[in-house]
Parts: structure tokens; C-alpha cells; sequence
């Protein structure tokens, strides 16, 4: 450390640690997904449709089924965007 500027911190050694918890991305994607669609179901002017909270739910559950079970395929790593840019 520099004792001159103290902001200034070690310089990392290796990359940060890039994995994700396939649960707890799955429990994000699934409110990311159905959150709005049911709030959508819920708010209508015409009162609470369950078809669309209904599906709301379900698409939010496949879509964190299928996001979960791919990080946890390649043991948290997400897709490397890398070589593609």
C-alpha cells in the first residue's frame, strides 16, 4: 500500500471469482420473471385476473428451472461472452 495514497489499495493478484449459486439465481430470475406479470394479473381495473397471475407463475417457474439447472451444468459459470465480443 501506499502510504501517500491509502485509496490506493494491493493491486488483485487473479480474477475475482465469477460464480453464481444456481438456488439463489434461480429464486432471482423466478421474481424477475412473475413479479411483474402477476402484478399485471393483480392490478387490473377490472379486478384480479388469476389466469394471467396463474401464468405469471408458471412461466417464472420455468424459466428459474431452466436458468438454475444451467448454472449448475457448468458448476455456477455463466457463458463465456468473451471470445464472442
Amino acid at each position: 500500500m501506499d502510504d501517500d495514497r491509502p485509496w490506493q489499495g494491493e493491486e488483485p493478484s487473479a480474477r475475482a471469482d465469477l460464480t453464481f449459486p444456481p438456488v439463489g439465481t434461480a429464486i432471482a430470475v423466478f421474481l424477475a420473471v412473475a413479479a411483474p406479470i402477476c402484478f399485471l394479473g393483480i392490478a387490473r381495473e377490472g379486478g384480479t385476473n388469476a389466469v394471467v397471475v396463474a401464468l405469471g407463475i408458471v412461466v417464472g417457474t420455468v424459466v428459474a428451472v431452466a436458468a438454475g439447472l444451467a448454472l449448475a451444468v457448468r458448476d455456477g459459470r455463466g457463458p463465456n461472452i468473451r471470445g464472442r465480443l
